[in-house]
């Protein structure tokens, strides 16, 4: 059984985490498309709601890193 952060995932958490990889591919990576996709698992499968929240924070985080780039970039 492989192990995160010395916890073994369960044969369920790597289906989850497999079908939250497809999830990511969505609409050409679109992050909007993404984080509604990641929401939507949470209901249907609140058991793995932190392994979608993880991803859905990343994102988050991309995108106002991206922002943060984009407003540098249209003040110069």
């Amino acid at each position: 059984m492989k192990k995160t952060k010395d916890k073994p995932i369960k044969n369920c958490e790597k289906d989850a985490i497999k079908f939250i990889e497809i999830l990511e591919t969505a609409d050409g990576g679109c992050s909007y498309c993404i984080i509604n996709l990641l929401e939507q698992f949470i209901k249907k499968f609140p058991q793995h709601k932190e392994l979608a929240e993880k991803r859905i924070q990343k994102i988050k985080r991309d995108l106002e890193g991206a922002e943060k780039v984009n407003k540098n970039i249209n003040k110069k």
